[in-house]
């Protein structure tokens, strides 16, 4: 019998005998995961998520951990150093509510994105 996680459905994520937990602690299924991120993406001024490449290795925009759509790069990809040993990207995305984010990318620590919402920007 699979465990009943905090959000009330069964665990889904083969392995973990947790599933995932949210900001609060409570442990998550995949469905409730996602609607916790979107709903976070939709309320919070800064966000994380990672990166999502196309065919080419190319930035192509965000997603959450687990895979699922949060936005479009739009623009350009700028690569500069953020210090003597690490390069730094920015670009734009527009996330699957409208909102436009910058954002900044470490890729040699990692696929994570650090972003803020741009002033003025709406939310759908």
């Amino acid at each position: 019998m699979a465990k009943v996680l905090d959000c009330g459905h069964a665990n889904d994520f083969e392995g973990s005998g947790v599933g995932c937990r949210d900001a609060r602690g409570r442990s998550l299924c995949r469905a409730c995961a996602l609607e916790n991120e979107r709903a976070a993406l939709k309320e919070d001024p800064t966000f994380f998520a990672y990166v999502r490449r196309d065919d080419r290795g190319e930035i192509a925009g965000i997603a959450t951990w687990l895979g699922a759509e949060l936005g479009e790069r739009i623009g350009p990809v700028t690569t500069s150093r953020a210090n003597i040993a690490r390069k730094l990207q920015t670009f734009r995305v527009r996330d699957i509510f409208g909102a436009t984010w910058a954002c900044r990318h470490w890729p040699d620590a990692g696929d994570y994105v650090r972003m803020t919402r741009v002033r003025g920007a709406r939310v759908a």
